[in-house]
């Protein structure tokens, strides 16, 4: 009973699923280049980074409720860098912007779309992915009242 109510407490914190969809999102990643056997760009690699720090302010948010207001707006901020990663790469891989440095890292072109699924490149997918994770964690975060609470 005890181990019940904590989970469906803890299901019930917003900050669970930035949590989880953030370790999803890095298992796919994962996945795709180990078991799937696609090489990462640099990129690729780099668009991890948000989701690591995503995961790592969710369980702040978690263990420290009183922290609540200032990790949603970090959550804002981190997912707000992704989307900008993530349009950058996209931006790349349609020749809207040429590779940077960055790009030539890994030895693999960032431009190179080595697989798609439903004709969109995982680039894209994770463009989708994170707009909607974050999209989702503003709506239920507005539904608490956490941008009209004091601090």
């Amino acid at each position: 009973m005890f181990i019940k109510k904590n989970i469906n407490t803890l299901m019930r914190n917003n900050f669970s699923i930035i949590f989880i969809g953030s370790f999803l999102a890095i298992i796919v990643a994962y996945f795709a280049q180990y078991i799937g056997k696609l090489e990462p760009c640099s990129l690729c690699i780099f668009e991890r980074i948000p989701y690591l720090a995503l995961q790592c302010i969710a369980l702040v948010a978690i263990i420290c409720p009183r922290m609540h207001k200032v990790m949603t707006y970090m959550v804002i901020a981190v997912g707000l860098i992704e989307i900008i990663l993530a349009l950058y790469h996209v931006a790349i891989e349609h020749y809207i912007f040429t590779e940077s440095l960055v790009c030539h890292a890994t030895g693999k072109a960032c431009s190179e779309v080595a697989f798609r699924f439903m004709n969109l490149s995982m680039a894209e997918w994770n463009l989708i992915y994170i707009i909607l994770l974050l999209y989702y964690f503003i709506r239920l975060e507005r539904n608490n009242g956490t941008f009209t609470r004091g601090s």
